[in-house]
């Protein structure tokens, strides 16, 4: 650290350093500054005061790291300057007074300033270059550009970092970095390994959704140390993996605000309240909650993350997490190939810094490819779909024929398991096309016992109309894997309101053969030509998922609308 020269109060600083009693350390005015104007002093020499465009007011070392403390009263700068004010005083220590005094009026410096991007782990430049935070003391950083990458001393960016990260090793030299030894401790497939080296790149990549990788497998299969792994690979932590947070909102919220790349281990079941934070978390969440010391001041948390769980079956989310999510099978570790916990982690940190040389490398490399990639139909992760695009170029593979597969079998298994969707299939196939209002659906799909009394078969059926509606919402994209469709439109003949129209036939990621120009099933296909702005599909009013529509509507930009969360 280095040492702070002399103020020419050498001898007002140590009375008010020895002084007693009064809190702030206010003195008679021959006797120097008080304690909290020489904090005041200390930290405007030492730092510099700034406002995030998160709201918070944090300090950054004007010659050291770009690494933010924040400014709160029980945050980082607190420790900082009292023990600069320990060595300046030659063993002083400042009273709790002084220090919130002096940091009441550092926050109020901050407040005068234009707010500014504060990052978690990963971040990126106005130039459209990624700057991943490596966690070290000294602050290295790594810069990613199209076509290369390079390790830097000091990060371009400013980071913040929570109590629980942890340091990510140095990486190799650009073009040396292999994942052949992080392959070797996941049993994985061929499929599924290009899937999680594609969400691997693409976890790399901030402001874009990232479905959530969900590992399967039978006991003994490796799901927990794996979920692990994905995440201390590129966001190492304290705490890899957590279950379920018991106090809802507000722990996902303070959980996702403080990692870049969550795990969840063991989820037995997912509460629907837990769904739809997961699916936000996807998209891109908000929380405000009331700001600490306060009654009337609100804090706001956003946060968009990649994320990691096992323990549960594909079948269990509903059908919007099913459709913003990755199915991956782990296949068993035999008895012979099995390893104890000590060595797995031991070879998981001698392949650490390959690993992620070899990931930087291949992140510059789709970073370049990118704007070349247009898709002919867009799924809804569209923006993720685009990566996995421009990884197969690069690589040969055919990672996004694999993730059109897994969202198909992940949409087949929500299906199966939803009781709703099941009775939506049976009528489709008995009428082929049917049309009513909520109401008459409710009654058409309602299981009746032999008094006519609507008995349904579980507890999570529906208990009225516009509970149907709801989740019919959810699992529109899981009917289209069986070739059934679901549209809201207006009644015209009451002239208000809403009827529902369900049909059967070929459904491409909102379009019906009829609809699209092309009625190929070769979506996926890029091709090297630049990005276009629409792919000619009109979103329901109602939900924003695109539907059937005789004229196209929606002319945003696909990466604008690869993700908007209905419910």
């Amino acid at each position: 650290m280095v040492a702070l020269t002399g103020t020419g109060r050498t001898n007002g600083t140590s009375k008010a350093g020895s002084g007693k009693g009064s809190g702030s350390g206010d003195k008679p005015k021959d006797q120097g500054p008080s304690q909290a104007q020489i904090l005041v002093e200390i930290a405007e020499k030492r730092f510099r005061m700034l406002m995030g465009a998160d709201g918070q007011p944090y300090a950054v070392l004007s010659d050291g790291p770009a690494v933010v403390m924040p400014l709160s009263k029980g945050g980082g700068l607190r420790t900082k300057l009292a023990k600069l004010y320990t060595d300046h005083t030659g063993g002083k220590v400042p009273t709790s007074s002084a220090l919130g005094d002096a940091l009441t009026v550092l926050i109020g410096r901050a407040e005068e300033c234009d707010p500014e991007p504060v990052e978690l782990r990963v971040g990126r430049l106005a130039s459209g270059a990624i700057v991943i935070d490596l966690g070290t003391v000294e602050g290295h950083a790594v810069v990613v550009e199209p076509g290369a990458w390079r390790l830097v001393q000091r990060s371009p960016l400013l980071f913040r970092r929570s109590q629980v990260m942890r340091k990510l090793p140095l990486p190799v030299e650009p073009g040396t970095g292999t994942l052949d030894g992080f392959r070797a401790l996941l049993n994985v497939g061929e499929e599924g390994w290009q899937l999680v080296v594609g969400w691997l790149v693409a976890a790399l990549i901030p402001d874009i959704p990232h479905p959530m990788v969900v590992l399967s497998g039978l006991a003994g299969a490796g799901k927990s140390d794996a979920t692990k792994m994905l995440v201390k690979l590129i966001d190492d932590t304290h705490t890899p993996t957590r279950a379920i947070p018991k106090d809802g909102l507000d722990g996902w919220g303070i959980t996702a605000y403080a990692h870049w790349v969550i795990g969840l281990d063991n989820l037995s079941t997912i509460p629907a309240w837990f769904s739809d934070a997961l699916c936000r978390t996807v998209t891109g969440e908000g929380i405000e909650k009331r700001s600490l010391y306060t009654d009337m001041d609100v804090t706001a948390l956003f946060f968009q993350r990649p994320m990691v769980a096992n323990g549960i079956e594909m079948g269990d989310p509903a059908g919007d997490l099913a459709e913003r999510s990755i199915p991956i099978e782990l296949e068993r570790i035999s008895a012979d190939a099995r390893r104890k916990e000590t060595d797995v982690w031991a070879a998981f940190a001698a392949a650490h810094p390959a690993a992620l040389g070899a990931l930087l490398d291949l992140l510059a490399k789709v970073l370049h490819k990118l704007p070349t990639i247009k898709l002919d139909r867009l799924p809804r992760m569209a923006d993720f779909a685009e990566v996995l695009a421009a990884l197969d170029q690069i690589t040969g593979w055919d990672s996004l024929s694999a993730y059109e597969r897994a969202i198909s079998s992940a949409n087949e298994a929500v299906v199966i398991s939803d009781g709703v969707a099941s009775a939506v299939v049976a009528l489709a196939e008995q009428h082929g096309t049917w049309s009513g209002t909520a109401s008459q659906l409710w009654d058409q799909l309602t299981p009746r016992d032999p008094f006519g009394k609507p008995q349904p078969a579980d507890k999570s059926w529906p208990k009225s109309p516009s509970a149907l509606s709801g989740r019919l919402k959810r699992v529109i994209p899981a009917l289209a894997s069986e070739d059934v469709s679901i549209s809201f439109e207006r009644d015209t003949g009451h002239g208000r309101g809403r009827s529902i129209r369900i049909t059967t036939g070929p459904v491409f990621w909102g379009k019906r053969p009829s609809d699209a120009s092309d009625a190929s099933d070769a979506w996926h296909q890029p091709s090297t030509q630049g990005p276009e702005s629409s792919d000619g599909v009109s979103e329901n009013a109602s939900d924003g998922r695109p539907m059937p529509s005789e004229t196209p509507s929606d002319t945003r930009p696909h990466s604008d609308r690869s993700d908007a969360l209905s419910d």
